[in-house]
Order: structure tokens, then sequence, then C-alpha cells
């Protein structure tokens, strides 16, 4: 009877013992899937991070040019799919060169940011404004008539002209030219874009401070 007793008392002692081991095996591995969650997350996180930055103009704090042409294009193809309007606006600041040579560069990006800015004031929470390079911006301007999207660019071109930019104790003006084209059918995505800086070129020609358009 003795014997049986130990042989009974060391087997629960092993099974204890095992059952310890494998909880302890247990809690490292749920702690190590914790940290590589918590790794792959802020891996997720920093991918999605350096996404944002490349998609940004980090002077205006706009979307910038890559971030336009990947809008553009899902903008472009979902017009087409639902036959639905599209319009492009392509705004340039007025003698920017000037802006620059008479008070330096620095006060030329901050009218690029003031002017920016201002443009964000006016665009709706459905349309795209970007920086597309040096002083020039593009507004898209989804489920919207060339019509509709031009009277909101004039809005924006009065707001920019009205408003207030001072440096060094002088008002600096500043105004915008404004091309505006929609989306005709059967037309192209650069199609477009060029009947829009057209439109631009013909409001610099016409004495600048304008909305040209359809």
């Amino acid at each position: 009877m003795q014997l049986i007793q130990t042989s009974v008392k060391h087997y629960v002692e092993a099974q204890h013992s095992k059952q310890m081991t494998y909880e302890e095996s247990i809690g490292a591995l749920m702690t190590r899937i914790k940290r590589i969650e918590r790794e792959s997350e802020d891996l997720r996180l920093g991918l999605v991070n350096e996404q944002l930055k490349s998609h940004q103009d980090t002077l205006t704090g706009l979307p910038n040019r890559l971030a336009y042409q990947e809008r553009s294009r899902l903008e472009f193809l979902r017009a087409r799919r639902q036959k639905t309007d599209l319009t492009l606006a392509i705004i340039d600041l007025d003698f920017f060169k000037i802006i620059n040579d008479n008070y330096g560069h620095k006060v030329g990006d901050k009218v690029l940011r003031h002017s920016a800015q201002l443009c964000l004031r006016r665009a709706r929470k459905t349309d795209l404004l970007a920086r597309f390079g040096g002083d020039e911006f593009v507004a898209l301007f989804p489920d919207t008539s060339a019509a509709g999207a031009r009277h909101i660019c004039e809005d924006l071109r009065c707001l920019v002209e009205q408003a207030a930019f001072q440096c060094q104790s002088r008002w600096v003006p500043v105004s915008v030219s404004i091309g505006v084209a929609g989306l005709q059918p059967g037309e192209t995505l650069s199609a477009l874009f060029e009947r829009a800086d057209a439109a631009l070129y013909t409001a610099k020609r016409r004495g600048r401070n304008r909305v040209q358009g359809p």
C-alpha cells in the first residue's frame, strides 16, 4: 500500500510539474505574441505616417502632386463609370517671381502658405486642393459642373484678392489666375488638364486676377 501511495504521489507531482511548465510556456508565448502585435502595429503606423508624408507638401501642408495624380485617376474613373460631372481648376499666383525678387524667398514661402490656407477655406470637404508645383495649385471638384466649380473659384479669387498680407509694415498685393475645365464625354484625364491649363494662360493674357473657363 505504501508503494502505491508513493507512486501516486510521484505521479501527481510529475503532472503538477508538467502543468506548471505548460502554463509558463503558454505565458511566455502570449507575451511574445503581444510583443509581436505591438511591433506590427508600430510598423503599420510608421508605414501609414510615411505614406502620408509622401503625399503631403512640406511647405503648405496641402496634398502634393503625387496625391493629386492618385486622387484624380480615381475620380476620373468614378465619373466615367457613374456618368457624373468632374471639374478641374488650375490656380496660379500672379507675379509670384516679383514677390520673391522684391521681398525674398522667405516672404514668398509665407505668401504660398497664406494663399493655400485661403483656398482651403473656400474648398468643400469633397474637393481636393493640392500644390502641383512652384506657385501653382490644382483643385479637383467631383460631382460638380464646370459652371458650379467656376462659381467656387470666383469666390476663391475674391477671397485671395481681398485678404490682407503684410510684410515688414508693407502690404503685399496677392492675386490668383484660375483656369477651369469640365470633363467632356470621351475625354482623357490629360486632355482635361491641358484644357484647364490653356484656360489659365488665357486668364493671364487677359490681365490676370480672373477666372477663365466655359
